[in-house]
């Protein structure tokens, strides 16, 4: 099994398929810490809000939000 305490992503649009395979293969992360690119879609804002939602319903919480709105840490704290 794959443990990871902290892992941060600041990936130019490929955090959405990243948080898909995480939370997909199971892989056991503490915290993330994402900078969403949301700009980059046409629907990015709706694309970033279904990201988010999936890792709440995963058990993530959100502990911090930048004043852009573009980076937001998540914590699992029954990890």
């Amino acid at each position: 099994d794959i443990s990871i305490l902290m892992f941060k992503m600041d990936i130019e649009s490929s955090e959405y398929d990243v948080i898909e395979n995480i939370l997909d293969e199971k892989i056991s992360v503490t915290q993330i810490l994402i900078e969403f690119h949301g700009r980059f879609f046409k629907n990015g804002t709706a694309k970033t809000r279904q990201a988010i939602d999936k890792l709440k319903k995963n058990g993530y919480k959100i502990f911090g939000i930048s004043d852009s709105l573009e980076e937001i840490s998540f914590i699992k704290l029954n990890s």
